[in-house]
């Protein structure tokens, strides 16, 4: 019986170590992303920035930032924020896109995302963020004047795409 038990041991052991282990890696991944998150003396920085409409020098600052926190939503909305500003709509369309994706309840991400939407000209998805925004639980009445501008935006600009595809066909099929 005592020669059973001695060979179980090194079987108990290799479980007990691997549990120890796999704590300390996540306790390091977990203390990593803590001390990854964006800080309030950056977010003050860049917050000041932008509310005196230093873009170009906001622009500069998120930049150095933006390998180390971009994918840190409050970090993505300024990023987004400021690159609407100086027209990197792109840059602006991905940044509220992740922070949509990591909040989904942001509102407010929701309808910078539908403002970056308009300026790539992506009028199927400024109406599909119109859509989810009204639609969502945390709505508020007075998000619906921007709101409804989007949206009247968005369809006018897709009937006239509409239209000038309509006039291609026509065109092709003389």
């Amino acid at each position: 019986m005592r020669a059973t038990s001695w060979k179980l041991y090194p079987l108990k052991f290799v479980i007990l170590v691997g549990q120890i282990l796999t704590i300390l890696a996540f306790s390091t991944c977990l203390s990593r992303a803590f001390a990854l998150q964006f800080n309030s003396a950056d977010y003050q920085s860049i917050s000041k920035l932008l509310k005196q409409d230093n873009y170009a020098e906001a622009w500069v600052l998120v930049g150095k930032k933006s390998d180390e926190f971009l994918g840190e939503p409050t970090f993505d909305y300024l990023y987004g924020a400021i690159a609407l500003k100086v027209g990197e709509f792109h840059r602006a369309v991905f940044a509220f896109e992740r922070v949509v994706a990591n909040r989904p309840n942001f509102i407010d991400a929701r309808l910078q995302l539908a403002t970056s939407y308009i300026t790539i000209k992506n009028y199927t998805a400024v109406i599909e963020q119109t859509r989810i925004i009204r639609a969502h639980e945390r709505w508020r009445p007075e998000l619906e004047s921007a709101v409804s501008k989007l949206e009247k935006i968005a369809l006018n600009a897709q009937s006239k795409q509409n239209l000038n595809y309509n006039k291609f066909n026509t065109i092709l099929i003389l």
